[in-house]
């Protein structure tokens, strides 16, 4: 939304960001790729393959982007990022479905709160 009100509107960047609350570091993100990319995906293959307990249980070739998208998602709203700043890590353009994705990670965290507090 940032980058789409520079684009259009011909606001700078400083403006767009306080505008809609996010880092200007999180607007200039844009992943490096590598040649590591590879040998990365392969180790992951692995790891999802010999345990499948862990995270998903889902084989990295068939669901890779999403389960990986979706962990992202939910990893930065643990760590308190903004609607805005998770859409710009995980491209997604409907706010929808960072509230589904995010929404479920700030429950998870709020039902951990509760159980803290409990104690």
């Amino acid at each position: 939304m940032a980058m789409n009100a520079v684009a259009r509107h011909g606001v700078s960047i400083a403006l767009a960001c306080r505008a809609f609350d996010i880092s200007e570091t999180c607007y200039r993100y844009s992943p490096v790729l590598s040649d590591e990319n590879e040998e990365i995906a392969n180790w992951l293959e692995r790891l999802a393959a010999n345990k499948r307990s862990w995270g998903f249980g889902l084989g990295l070739m068939a669901h890779d982007q999403h389960a990986l998208r979706y962990r992202g998602v939910m990893e930065l709203a643990w760590a308190g990022c903004t609607d805005d700043e998770i859409a710009s890590y995980s491209g997604h353009t409907s706010k929808e479905m960072i509230i589904k994705y995010a929404g479920e990670a700030r429950q998870i965290m709020r039902a951990r709160q509760a159980v803290a507090k409990r104690k």
